[in-house]
């Protein structure tokens, strides 16, 4: 995700700007569900502070996401015995829900404030305002710089005192890898697939339907569901592409799929049903000749038939355990399919 590197270094460069010494930047750690890591950390007055970075293209951003990078934060305060911590977010985020996060000790910059951060330079203004879409009608009144030279140090929250805080997320990715593939795990694949989705994109989808046909009885689909129109990847599908449904097929083939599922699936998509977009699940992917057909259809037909594999499902997970977006994975996948689109 290019625009989340680019705002990483930039934050870096607005509190370098600050007067912070930056140090430990993408340093990993070892824990006991994988490898995290320290996006950097920052010193100033002889005091250290985590800092983790969250980059949305949601210029407002859910509590649930908030609360998880949250948590990451903490979790990482924990690995580096570092009682400071600083959550640098490109999105507005509610005052309560600022004042919500900062009761744990922590210090909340959002887009306002980076933005108040870099006002003493027109360079990182510019290329803030270029990246973020900067709106002058909201500006931050709070001198965060003053606040975090000014703040005392205060007891790091254990990793127990903040079970309340954070909703306890399943091991849905190592769950998905054991389904046997082939006919024997086809309905847990089908189960745990339509679990997954509905983790991640609560907010966003909503009349999960399963084992659907369509009226002339002839096509049934594993799952569709209606866009609620909440993020703005989703806005995207539902407004530029005619599509208020979205249908979610699942393929526990053993090998890459062929030519001949994505044309069953694309039989499904019609757009005066305002059905046109569909996400192909499968364990390895897609051949290269199903690809193609993939690209006709949208470029002939105005139909978008994604491809998603098991790894791009972990992916998301791992995102949204660690508060980021998982749609903006899938605004990725999305605009790379668009963007290398053939004639």
């Amino acid at each position: 995700m290019r625009e989340f590197y680019e705002f990483e270094e930039l934050v870096k460069d607005v509190f370098r700007h600050q007067g912070f010494k930056i140090d430990d930047e993408n340093k990993m750690y070892q824990t006991d569900g994988g490898r995290t890591e320290l996006d950097f950390s920052a010193t100033i007055q002889n005091k250290r502070y985590v800092v983790e970075v969250k980059f949305y293209r949601q210029s407002s951003q859910n509590t649930s996401l908030l609360k998880k990078a949250t948590n990451q934060l903490l979790r990482l305060m924990d690995l580096t015995n570092i009682s400071n911590g600083i959550l640098v977010i490109s999105s507005y985020v509610r005052p309560e829900h600022i004042e919500e996060l900062e009761r744990l000790g922590i210090i909340v910059i959002s887009r306002p404030d980076i933005f108040n951060m870099a006002s003493g330079s027109i360079e990182l203004s510019e290329k803030l305002s270029s990246l973020l879409e900067d709106d002058s009608e909201f500006s931050s009144k709070e001198n965060k710089i003053q606040k975090i030279k000014s703040s005392k140090p205060t007891k790091r929250p254990k990793a127990e005192e903040f079970l309340d805080f954070i909703s306890s997320t399943p091991c849905l990715c190592s769950e998905l890898k054991s389904i046997h593939g082939g006919k024997k795990g086809w309905s847990d694949y089908e189960k745990k697939c339509t679990e997954i989705l509905k983790y991640l994109f609560d907010l966003d989808l909503t009349g999960w339907q399963t084992q659907q046909r369509t009226d002339d009885g002839l096509n049934r689909f594993d799952l569709v569901t209606r866009i609620r129109t909440v993020s703005d990847f989703w806005m995207f599908i539902c407004n530029e592409l005619d599509s208020r449904y979205v249908v979610f097929e699942f393929k526990n083939y053993k090998l890459k799929i062929n030519q001949g599922q994505v044309l069953t699936t694309e039989k499904y998509l019609h757009k005066r049903a305002l059905r046109s977009v569909a996400f192909i699940i499968s364990r390895k992917g897609i051949s290269d000749n199903a690809l193609k057909f993939s690209q006709g259809a949208m470029r002939e037909h105005g139909k978008l038939i994604v491809n998603l594999t098991n790894e791009d499902l972990c992916n998301m997970l791992d995102m949204k355990e660690k508060g980021d977006d998982p749609n903006d994975y899938m605004f990725e996948k999305v605009d790379s399919f668009l963007m290398s689109l053939p004639r």
